[in-house]
Formats: C-alpha cells, structure tokens, sequence
C-alpha cells in the first residue's frame, strides 16, 4: 500500500496496487481539520483547542476516536470500535536523514511503517507502507491509515515550521 499526497496543502490518497481506496482532504491552507469517505461512512478530524495537539475522529458524526501528540512528539490514536472496545496505537517517529514512522499497536506489536518517499521538490510528503502486520484486517488498516497518514503530516509540518517538538506546540 501507499499514500500519495494529492497536494501542498496535505491531501493524500491511499492505493494499494495503483487502486485508490480512499482519500483525505483538508478544510483549508490553514485548517488542520480534514475529512474521508471511507466504507460508505464519513470521517472528519477536528481540532481540539487551540495548540493542534490533539484532535477528534467522528464517524457519520459519532466519536469514536482522538489523535493526540506528546511533548516529546510520540503520536498516540486512539479508536473504538463497535462494541465500545478502545485500542491505542503509537506513531513514533525513527530515523534521522532516513527516516520512518512505526505504528505500534497496544501490545508493543509493530502494525506497519512508513517511509517516505518523496523527493526534496515536493512540498507534501509520499509514504510507502511497508512490514504490514498480516493479523489486520484490511479494512482496519485502511482507516488506521487515515488518521496515522495525517498524524505524520502533522508532525511533518510542525518540525518543517520550526517549531520545538518538546515546546508548546
């Protein structure tokens, strides 16, 4: 699988063997919320408060999620599913001019990883999805891929700005 990012504001479309699944799109330029159509159901990610440190996953409307960064710039998601279970996965950043996103499952289990793949001219980043956890299911992957593929955007975007990953972000 793969995620191409559609444009320089973040948009992102996930493939997997060159076949759109799903894509995300930002609000706006300066917006850091974003919005799916995954499954028939939508998906938007909203900010909460005013420090872009964490953020809201509804589906058709309904909580079922949040994103939140750490001070030290560990990005943990959490999802409930249908039967109100929660499972937290970890995006931790790894690397330093090769780097890479590993999403870790409550368990200490590695899901999958991205790598970039994007050349220095591009404003937005490509990742591939490489060392996939075969006990996932697809679809479970596919939205996991949404909320960590705009997670990296974000940590991208606040360490291109600048901005201290310790500091208040």
């Amino acid at each position: 699988m793969k995620i191409n990012s559609d444009s320089g504001k973040g948009n992102f479309t996930i493939e997997k063997e060159g076949r759109p699944l799903t894509n995300l799109e930002y609000k706006s330029w300066f917006g850091r919320g974003a919005t799916a159509e995954l499954f028939d159901q939508k998906i938007e990610i909203k900010p909460l408060g005013v420090w872009n440190k964490k953020f809201e996953i509804l589906k058709n409307g309904v909580k079922k999620g949040q994103i939140h960064m750490n001070w030290k710039g560990d990005i943990s998601v959490t999802l409930k599913d249908e039967k109100h279970q929660t499972e937290i996965f970890l995006l931790k950043f790894k690397g330093t001019l090769k780097f890479r996103f590993l999403v870790i499952n409550s368990h200490g289990e590695e899901v999958f990883t991205l790598k970039p793949s994007t050349g220095w001219k591009k404003l937005s980043y490509d990742y591939d999805v490489l060392n996939t956890n075969p006990s996932y299911d697809q679809s479970i992957l596919i939205e996991l891929l949404l909320y960590c593929g705009f997670s990296a955007n974000l940590y991208m975007n606040m360490m291109n700005s600048g901005a201290a990953v310790g500091g208040g972000v």
